[in-house]
Parts: structure tokens; sequence; C-alpha cells
């Protein structure tokens, strides 16, 4: 769709903040250890890599959220999903849809999940 290719990511109206969600889901990263997600009774997590000790905490705590997204995102579609997270940048990322993570790369996949695969609305609370 042309409108995708061409939106800036600003809103005038942030609705997903004013809609009731449907579904909440908790995430959380650590520094050093992994990742994870839980949604009902179902769970996800990751391990970091060595590799991985570096890298930004907000790329960290974006990781679970997106994790999450791709694998219950089918059981989210046409709802309004809450994200549980205590990383404050990245709730507020969340709720305005954009970041000042360095790569950017992880928003976008994201939005992508979000908006293109799975039609869900999602809001963060901390």
């Amino acid at each position: 769709s042309t409108f995708c290719e061409r939106w800036n990511g600003v809103e005038f109206l942030h609705l997903a903040n004013m809609v009731v969600p449907s579904i909440t889901f908790s995430s959380d990263a650590s520094g050093t250890w992994g990742c994870g997600a839980l949604w009902q009774s179902q769970w996800i997590q990751g391990s970091w890599d060595s590799s991985w000790q570096d890298v930004n905490i907000m790329i960290k705590e974006l990781i679970p959220i997106v994790l999450a997204a791709a694998t219950w995102g089918p059981s989210w579609s046409n709802h309004h999903v809450l994200c549980q997270c205590d990383n404050m940048a990245v709730v507020q990322a969340i709720r305005i849809g954009s970041s000042k993570e360095p790569s950017g790369i992880v928003m976008h996949l994201l939005r992508c999940l979000i908006l293109q695969l799975f039609s869900f609305t999602l809001t963060a609370d901390h």
C-alpha cells in the first residue's frame, strides 16, 4: 500500500493510548542473562549470546516484545494489546511509535509485525 510506504510515523491522535486493552502481556530483559515474555499461561524466553554483552539495554528490552508479537500476533489480531515493561524508554517508544535506539531496526520490525502482518494496536505501561 502506498500509505504505509509514505507515512512518516507521526500520529495526530494517539488512539492506542485511549482504548482499554483487551490483551495484556509482560516482558522483561536482563543486561547479561536474556529476556522473556508472558501472556496468559504461555511464555517465551531466550538467552543472550556473549556477542550481545555490549548491546544497548533498550534494544534488549524491545527484543522480547518483538518475539511476543511474532509468536502471539495471530491471536492478537483486531485487539488492543498492552505490554507491561519495566523500561521507561521502551514504554515511551511504544507509546509514540518511534525511538532513538541506535539502529532503529527493532522498532521497524515491531511496526511491521503489528501493522502489516497481524493488525493489532499496541501500547505499553511501566
